[in-house]
């Protein structure tokens, strides 16, 4: 998928819409969750064809694995949380510092994570998803302007 779409954009996606045959995707799935298929009584790809957020309640449903559903915003508030619990100011230079401690605290995929959404939400001009996580966050000391983090995005690095 490309780096400039949102979630909701990415589950919404068809793999069968695509000039490449969705076999070896679904055959990667079925490996990777231990689903057993049965294209008799199903035969769009055993179940597993349609959008992503089909094939995603799928293997929810029919997977020999434990698999749990995480929310895809968790770093996001995790991060803005953290974050308004150690600064007093939303700025390049401390959100910069607040990326190394978190990297730490969560994982340098975390950290990729949090700052993919934040630069795919500057591209789009789309920050419906980050405004929903900053009304989540606990703000005591520091509120969180969109002018401010469209500035301090724009500018990481």
């Amino acid at each position: 998928y490309g780096t400039s779409q949102t979630d909701k954009q990415i589950i919404s996606i068809d793999p069968n819409s695509f000039d490449l045959d969705p076999v070896q995707f679904y055959e990667r799935i079925t490996d990777e969750f231990k689903i057993e298929i049965d294209f008799n009584t199903n035969p769009y790809f055993g179940g597993l064809g349609g959008s992503v957020s089909n094939t995603i309640d799928f293997i929810f449903k029919h997977s020999k694995k434990n698999v749990k559903r995480t929310d895809p915003n968790n770093h996001l508030f995790s991060f803005f949380d953290n974050f308004e619990s150690n600064f007093k100011t939303f700025n390049t230079k401390n959100v910069t510092i607040y990326f190394h401690m978190y990297s730490m605290m969560e994982g340098h995929s975390a950290a990729k994570q949090v700052k993919e959404k934040l630069k795919i939400a500057l591209q789009n001009n789309d920050w419906s998803e980050i405004i929903q996580i900053l009304l989540k966050v606990k703000q005591k000391k520091l509120i969180f302007d969109l002018d401010s983090i469209k500035k301090v995005v724009a500018e990481l690095k």
